[in-house]
């Protein structure tokens, strides 16, 4: 089934999941080397967990936007991104995202993030995004800075990593820029 193209960048698009990414998620979900900084490291996901995950994301529209990272040439899921409790009335919401191991280093999240951002603003009309990211998840850091997204705070030892310990939990978070608005009256 074809996964239609919600959003278009130069080397990643962003399209909604069909049934046909099941399993690379399981795939990428399962693999302790991409799970070990998501919020529940140790969770083993089963097929029936990602069926149902999908049927979540197509009922809950209001709060959820979530979309499969596809390379632009060969149309092959490359990962997830996805803004999750999406508040309308204050006009945030949290950035989510996972990369499979051969995609790392590539820029394909840059490029990702920068696209599911743009959508957020621009789409969706949020004012802020956030992410949270857990101390030493350097690549992740690394995507949320060239992003520009600023480093506001942390909890302390809040999230424990497998075979790390305890480890801080970082909190970054973007603005929307607005236009400054022209006094028209001269």
């Amino acid at each position: 089934m074809e996964s239609p193209i919600i959003v278009k960048g130069n080397s990643v698009n962003l399209t909604l999941p069909v049934e046909g990414d099941i399993e690379y998620l399981i795939k990428w979900i399962n693999d302790p080397e991409i799970n070990k900084y998501l919020r529940f490291p140790n969770r083993i996901f089963f097929r029936k967990d990602e069926e149902e995950w999908l049927e979540s994301i197509r009922k809950n529209q209001e709060g959820l936007k979530i979309f499969i990272i596809r390379d632009v040439e060969q149309s092959r899921p490359m990962g997830t991104i996805g803004l999750h409790n999406i508040d309308k009335y204050n006009g945030h919401a949290e950035l989510g995202y996972l990369l499979a191991k051969e995609r790392w280093g590539k820029g394909h999240m840059t490029e990702a993030v920068s696209l599911m951002v743009n959508y957020g603003f621009q789409v969706l009309n949020l004012r802020k995004i956030y992410a949270f990211v857990k101390e030493g998840n350097i690549a992740s850091i690394k995507v949320l800075k060239k992003n520009d997204f600023n480093e506001v705070g942390r909890f302390r030892e809040h999230d424990y990593v497998p075979y790390e310990g305890f480890r801080d939990l970082l909190i970054f978070e973007k603005f929307r820029q607005h236009e400054k608005i022209r006094n028209s009256t001269g």
